[in-house]
């Protein structure tokens, strides 16, 4: 599956990553050309004589979703698309194929087409629905970032048994019984599923001229490297955080939704609540989702108290207002102290612990039409939809290219004259790396939705 990145969000990145000041700005200390771009580019060619260092220092955003991915490695030489599989557990509602044989030795299945999680009887049905929802908020905004739900035939009643049932009437019924003298009676299938994706390069360069070298300060070149591999870092880290969005297997609604597109339908209060996340934690544990942690004993010299294994959850600071505002909720001062904690986490609610991120994107009036707004985040006349993302270890991966390392950077002085710098005075820095990621184990990697107050 190949997720990239849009033009116009790598364009707020590199705007974001800019700490310099604007053209015209007026400085206490000498500015070298009075207000212009001296440098070629969108930073002035500045020198401050006195200033404190530590002070101007600017608070970057956390980035947090890359640790909580598995790492694969393409090899070279190998073409641009990485692919992986993996056999299903015979016990396995998903472990669905056409080997399945009763205990009288009559075929066993069921095909139906699946879209969007929702079976269907034939596939005409099933194009019906995915035309219906290309022609939604959701759908539109699928298509264009390349993550529109398939639609595939499966077999359902198969060679898997009673599969994932815990219902004793389907397990009695398909116990494999072996009468007097038994024939072909009681085959199993085995399911391989395969993933893969397609390795994209991406990269940025900024340009700057030879009086950067003559006139500024010896740390103007730093600050360009170290901006450039910020960016190159920030919008890995997007990416990491769009291919999770898109690939997880399994997504909830707060309220009543079933889609981002009716999330806060009828102005409904959609907001996360305790019994939200317990819902949540449940269909992960019968997932089998490994939680990301272990049992929190507390500390001896503080008062706190042990809390469970938990799963995390990655929020940004609009679901973090309305998540410590459920009477559940813990902060992290409650149960544990700096060394158990994981990189901004907030506190726990059940069996699910919070990291906030300033770097969490949301859906932008793509949830209902607004009625009488609640007290909710809107823009242009719709609810914004707050995705909560559980990466559960072992569900997603990122792929990087063998030898490549994980970003390259470039760079060139100036000197050179070409027909492009005629008077040799520019040069310029750049980065490029390889990216894709895909989906290990769908069914674990569960996003939530719900709308956050204003």
């Amino acid at each position: 599956m190949k997720y990239t990145l849009s033009t116009a969000v790598v364009a707020a990145l590199q705007v974001n990553s800019s700490t310099g000041a604007g053209p015209g700005t007026t400085y206490d200390g000498n500015t070298y050309g009075d207000g212009t771009i001296a440098t070629g580019g969108s930073h002035d060619n500045v020198r401050v004589d006195y200033y404190d260092r530590g002070a101007i220092k600017i608070a970057v955003e956390d980035l947090i979703y890359g640790k909580y991915v598995d790492s694969k490695t393409q090899k070279r030489n190998s073409g641009k698309t990485f692919r992986i599989s993996r056999f299903l557990h015979i016990l396995d509602d998903a472990n669905v194929n056409n080997q399945g044989l009763d205990g009288d030795g009559n075929v066993i299945g069921n095909t139906s087409v699946i879209f969007n999680n929702i079976a269907y009887a034939n596939q005409g049905a099933a194009d019906a629905a995915k035309a219906t929802y290309d022609a939604t908020a959701e759908g539109i905004a699928a298509i264009a970032n390349n993550v529109e739900p398939l639609t595939f035939a499966v077999t359902t009643g198969g060679g898997n048994m009673y599969g994932s049932s815990r219902n004793v009437g389907d397990v009695v019924t398909g116990i494999p019984v072996l009468s007097e003298g038994a024939d072909r009676v009681n085959r199993v299938g085995v399911t391989r599923e395969n993933f893969s994706c397609t390795l994209v390069r991406q990269g940025n360069f900024e340009e700057y001229n030879d009086e950067v070298q003559l006139f500024s300060d010896h740390d103007m070149q730093m600050e360009y490297r170290t901006k450039l591999a910020r960016l190159a870092i920030e919008v890995k880290d997007d990416n990491t955080q769009l291919g999770m969005l898109g690939a997880a297997g399994v997504r909830f609604y707060a309220g009543s939704a079933t889609s981002i597109a009716t999330v806060g339908a009828s102005d409904e209060v959609a907001l996360p609540t305790y019994d939200f996340f317990r819902k949540i934690v449940k269909r992960l544990k019968i997932n089998l989702a490994v939680r990301n942690d272990s049992m929190l004993t507390g500390s001896t010299k503080v008062g706190t108290t042990p809390i469970n294994r938990a799963y995390y959850a990655i929020v940004g600071p609009d679901v973090v207002y309305d998540v410590e505002g459920i009477t559940e909720f813990r902060a992290v001062h409650e149960y544990g102290y700096a060394s158990n904690l994981a990189d901004n986490e907030i506190g726990s609610i059940h069996e699910t612990r919070f990291l906030e991120t300033t770097r969490a994107m949301k859906y932008s009036g793509q949830g209902a039409a607004v009625g009488t707004n609640p007290g909710a985040q809107e823009t242009n006349g719709a609810y914004d939809v707050f995705p909560i993302l559980y990466p559960t270890k072992g569900s997603y991966a990122t792929v990087s290219l063998a030898g490549a390392g994980a970003i390259k950077f470039k760079s060139k002085a100036p000197g050179k004259a070409t027909s492009e710098d005629p008077y040799g005075v520019k040069g310029l820095f750049s980065y490029n790396t390889w990216f894709a990621g895909l989906a290990l184990q769908p069914e674990k990697l569960l996003v939530a939705y719900c709308t956050a107050s204003e």
